[in-house]
């Protein structure tokens, strides 16, 4: 039987904390560079591999990240140099993304190179496509494609894994389906030894047999549009196969008893020969840079702190530095990554992500600070003039600054908006107008709004705002003059005022749970609390800053709105949340998580207003 045809490959733990002490060599190709301690062929070797691995997945799917800077690759050369830097036990590569560009970091250069680029690789992947996966849908796709090899004129992908895949399958007690489909990151099964080697296992076998196998194969499309919508595993199976999570299990043990693998072929090749791969001893500010990023987003941050503070002092120009200086800093210490931030920004910093960072702390500073918030998100749209989430954060801003003129401009010069922010985009232009004047292009624009409305809700604030329009449309000037301040802003309370972006929270049936329901997970869970200052609105996420009494900041998100409860204390009423700036005493209940992305020690279930 196919599957139980290799044996698993085991990796003993190692021994000690060390840096390494080795020389660092720097490898830089089209599309990435290589910090590495190993020989220089295997160098090399590993820069040729990811660009085949990428040269694949823009021929065979049309797949291409899009990034300013290189992927920066850092591979060690034993298991010792690598545990200071590995941010779980059953990590022996991983993708990681941090505000100025992606890394991948691998324990060492060894056979299975080729396997685990195109793993971490995927991961990238599907890190830029903005969609957010399941966990196992996430892992086993980056497993099924690990394995490509050429075969003639076309790439094959599916085989067996080196992994060990296959034969712990056949050894280990299978995990329920409803569990593997409900792992999370913080979840035992992902983050234990003994656990997370059958729900890798599994992930695989499920994804193989959905993009591959003879009878779930021709409709995965479906199943997993299904998915990119928001719909759960089991609600996708009924609705696209007709079969309960029962039904699936056996069809994949059926599935993994086969003699041989179905494999999928692909009209690409492999790129025969990198060309402009360059080769020469790493610069020693970049590499212990490259380290300390690293350990900074992988929640060691003490031990990045000492590095970054070290190298701070030997190399004051660097703006490289003081970029990761205020990032490490921002959790705690707002002041400190202001000071580095804008000593990034003196020294010509080009890191458009570092400006929309330094822009929120110098916007939370206070109103005198504000006007150089507004030039820090303008200079990172010049960095990146598609950069969409600086630029409605730069026009939101200026709405608060009652600057509507610049606003628009802004907003103007949008050609495609999201599904996700289109109602807010065209809302906020209409706002915009009606400050301007611009009444008729304000009724258009405010329709179009309308006619994007998600609930309730926004069809009712939007239908206030075409009320006024037509009121100051019909109405002489020096009366539309003394209602300008209250009619836009009928929506005010709770809602906040109809031109701050507000965190919706979509009513689904799937994820209504009773008030009792709610509360008694709330009780379960760690709390804190200290003033809520900031709900970073992003594309996948929303990010809450809390401070308390002690100065301390805590960084938490919020995945899914729909699961978060947020009530005034002593009351039954729930509260929306406006994207932006806040100000008021709360107490939070999360789940344990970091992020390294974010910073973030949890996920938001609970906002109580004091």
């Amino acid at each position: 039987m196919w599957f139980v045809r290799f044996a698993v490959i085991l990796l003993l733990p190692a021994p000690g904390l060390a840096f390494s002490a080795k020389e660092w060599k720097k490898v830089v190709s089209d599309n990435f560079e290589l910090f590495t301690t190993e020989g220089d062929s295997d160098a090399k070797r590993a820069i040729e591999y990811f660009e085949r691995v990428r040269g694949f997945f823009v021929q065979a799917l049309n797949m291409t990240p899009v990034s300013v800077n290189r992927v920066r690759l850092l591979a060690f050369s034993s298991e010792k140099e690598y545990l200071p830097y590995k941010p779980v036990e059953t990590a022996f590569a991983y993708y990681l993304p941090t505000p100025d560009r992606d890394y991948i970091v691998m324990q060492t250069i060894d056979d299975k190179l080729f396997e685990v680029a195109a793993h971490e690789y995927v991961h990238l992947l599907v890190k830029h496509s903005g969609i957010k996966l399941p966990v196992w849908l996430n892992e086993g796709l980056a497993d099924l494609y690990s394995n490509m090899r050429p075969v003639g004129n076309k790439i094959e992908v599916g085989n067996v894994l080196t992994t060990g895949r296959s034969y712990t399958l056949s050894q280990m007690k299978w995990l329920p389906l409803s569990t593997i489909l409900n792992v999370q990151h913080d979840s035992p099964e992902y983050n234990e030894r003994n656990r997370a080697s059958i729900f890798y296992a599994q992930s695989w076998a499920m994804v193989h047999m959905l993009k591959i196998g003879q009878e779930y194969g021709p409709r995965s499309p479906e199943f997993f549009q299904l998915i990119f919508n928001g719909k759960g595993a089991q609600e996708a199976f009924q609705t696209v196969y007709g079969k309960n999570l029962g039904q699936v299990e056996k069809d994949l043990q059926a599935y993994t008893r086969q003699d041989r693998p179905y494999v999928a072929m692909y009209d690409a090749r492999l790129i025969k020969k990198v060309e402009n791969v360059r080769l020469g001893p790493a610069d020693p500010a970049d590499a212990q840079l490259a380290l300390a990023h690293v350990l900074n987003h992988t929640r060691k941050r003490e031990e990045a702190a000492k590095l970054i503070t070290k190298l701070r002092t030997e190399y004051p120009s660097n703006v490289e530095v003081h970029e990761a200086f205020g990032y490490n800093k921002l959790v705690n210490d707002d002041a400190a990554a202001r000071e580095a931030f804008g000593r990034a920004t003196e020294l010509g910093s080009k890191n458009a992500r570092m400006y929309r960072d330094y822009a929120y702390l110098l916007y939370n500073a206070g109103p005198a600070e504000r006007p150089k918030a507004v030039e820090a998100l303008r200079k990172a749209l010049a960095l990146e003039p598609g950069y969409m989430d600086a630029r409605y954060n730069l026009a939101s801003m200026l709405v608060s600054l009652e600057r509507y003129g610049e606003a628009h401009s802004e907003l103007a010069v949008v050609t495609k908006v999201t599904p996700e922010r289109a109602y807010w985009f065209f809302r906020t232009m209409a706002f915009c107008q009606v400050k301007l004047k611009a009444f008729d292009e304000a009724k258009k624009t405010a329709l179009r709004a309308q006619s994007l409305a998600k609930d309730l809700k926004e069809s009712n604030d939007i239908a206030q705002l075409i009320k006024y329009i037509d009121y100051a449309t019909n109405t002489p000037q020096q009366q539309v003059q003394s209602a300008t301040v209250r009619a836009p802003v009928a929506a005010a309370g709770p809602d906040g005022p109809i031109d701050t972006p507000t965190l919706r929270r979509k009513v689904d049936e799937r994820t209504i749970a009773s008030v009792d329901e709610r509360r008694a997970v709330k009780n379960d869970l760690p709390e804190k609390m200290g003033t809520f200052e900031l709900l970073d609105c992003r594309k996948d996420r929303a990010v809450v800053y809390l401070r308390d009494s002690k100065g301390e900041k805590s960084i938490f998100v919020i995945e899914d709105p729909t699961l978060v409860r947020v009530e005034q204390k002593g009351t039954n009423t729930t509260v929306e949340l406006n994207c932006g700036p806040q100000k008021a005493l709360v107490i939070v209940g999360y789940s344990p998580k970091a992020d390294s992305t974010t910073g973030s020690i949890g996920v938001v279930r609970s906002i109580t207003f004091e």
